[in-house]
């Protein structure tokens, strides 16, 4: 039994992304140029790491976890107000993508009846998956003062 129906295609159609024909390829093109971004940006930090001895550091969830109970303790504990302030500053970074994956979520569910209410929903969520992972790499390791530090130093070898 045969499994080739005969069928050759030859088109790639974009049928999630709302709009004309020109607006999908605009956004098609976009969206590859960020996850290029992103891929390539993903891609330095593992040849950083795995070419710096000094970021092989061990780190678990649970580590993870239990020091943002003691930084946000440690925060709230700073008498003045400028100096939470000046500490939050730093997780800026982190409460931005939090922002933008639960803003826009916030945003779908709560919006009021639109015309075109699919196709919102349709860019919306296109949008939050393609932003997101953009911002990893920067959020996650470029605030980080060993990662600059040893990329600085790989950028002025070269």
């Amino acid at each position: 039994m045969g499994t080739d129906n005969g069928n050759v295609s030859q088109e790639f159609l974009l049928l999630g992304f709302p709009g004309s024909q020109a607006l999908q390829l605009s956004l098609f093109m976009l969206f590859l140029v960020m996850y290029i971004l992103t891929v390539s940006g993903n891609v330095a930090i593992l040849m950083l790491v795995s070419t710096s001895h000094q970021l092989h550091t061990p780190i678990s969830c649970l580590i993870t976890l239990v020091s943002y109970i003691f930084i946000i303790s440690t925060i709230l504990r700073i008498p003045s107000a400028s100096g939470q302030s000046k500490a939050f500053s730093t997780c800026s970074s982190h409460l931005t993508v939090v922002l933008i994956w639960y803003g826009s979520t916030i945003f779908l569910h709560v919006r009021t009846s639109i015309k075109d209410a699919l196709d919102l929903t349709k860019a919306v969520h296109v949008l939050n998956t393609v932003v997101t992972p953009v911002l990893n790499p920067f959020i996650y390791t470029l605030r980080n003062k060993e990662v600059r530090e040893t990329l600085l130093k790989k950028w002025k070898t070269k």
